[in-house]
């Protein structure tokens, strides 16, 4: 996975699109990204943060993800900015 920027930077980021997006349908691909994130973040040492606090965004950005139910992901919506 390339990324631009710092783990903990993505995680905020990927946090702030997935609350943006609270309630409405996201597209796979962003919800497929956001799982892939934070495979990355697990196994990736951080260099950027204090692991405790890439472990908070992680479980933040998880909760997140775990609270969408799946009608709320539609097979057929549009790509999302997931900046």
């Amino acid at each position: 996975m390339e990324l631009h920027g710092t783990i903990a930077e993505n995680l905020q980021l990927a946090i702030r699109s997935a609350r943006r997006l609270r309630n409405k349908a996201v597209h796979p691909d962003t919800i497929a990204y956001w799982e892939e994130l934070l495979r990355e973040a697990r196994l990736t040492p951080s260099e950027d943060a204090m692991p405790t606090a890439v472990d908070a965004l992680v479980q933040t950005l998880q909760t997140e993800i775990s609270d969408r139910s799946a009608p709320a992901i539609a097979a057929n919506a549009q790509p999302t900015d997931i900046s």
